[in-house]
């Protein structure tokens, strides 16, 4: 589904100012939700997301702008991530690995000496193989550090706060269906 504007964006709250949609949602815009955003599918935004409550996608989450709530993040997928600061979350986060888009990955690279070619579930595991010892280096700001320690949830299964959230939001979306 394609939202262009906040006008389209709001179109799909509920009363409580609730997004839950059981597709992907394609953001042109920055939005803005006055409860929590919930999809079966992927989040990719162009622009900002900022929600007072939680967020959550069965896919991934793709943003050009930056990620801000009081509540919690979860994808079971990737969150790919351009910036140098970390998102904005009051709450805790929670995803498959936090990665860079693509266009970064030559920087990456460059930072972590392994070769950055391929999709990320390739990529994943050869840095895997070295992350203890990386981490050890100061040199990581703290959202390259935030990313790289993301990597250990690659092939974990979510905690038990995010599992709840996602059947939560996935009953909602049954409902609103």
């Amino acid at each position: 589904m394609i939202i262009k504007t906040q006008k389209d964006f709001d179109t799909l709250a509920d009363a409580n100012g609730n997004v839950c949609c059981t597709e992907a949602l394609d953001i042109r815009c920055d939005i803005s939700a006055r409860g929590y955003i919930s999809t079966r599918g992927d989040i990719s935004a162009g622009g900002n997301i900022s929600a007072r409550g939680d967020i959550s996608a069965r896919c991934g989450i793709s943003t050009g702008g930056y990620i801000s709530t009081r509540g919690d993040v979860v994808t079971v997928g990737f969150l790919f991530w351009p910036h140098a600061a970390p998102p904005q979350i009051e709450g805790r986060i929670w995803c498959k690995s936090m990665v860079p888009p693509e266009w970064q990955r030559e920087y990456w690279g460059r930072r972590t000496c392994i070769l950055m070619d391929g999709c990320y579930d390739k990529i994943i595991p050869r840095v895997l193989q070295n992350l203890d010892t990386m981490l050890l280096d100061p040199k990581w700001t703290e959202t390259e550090r935030m990313m790289l320690e993301s990597f250990r949830n690659f092939d974990a299964e979510p905690p038990d706060w995010a599992k709840k959230l996602l059947t939560k939001n996935r009953k909602n979306e049954e409902a609103t269906s």
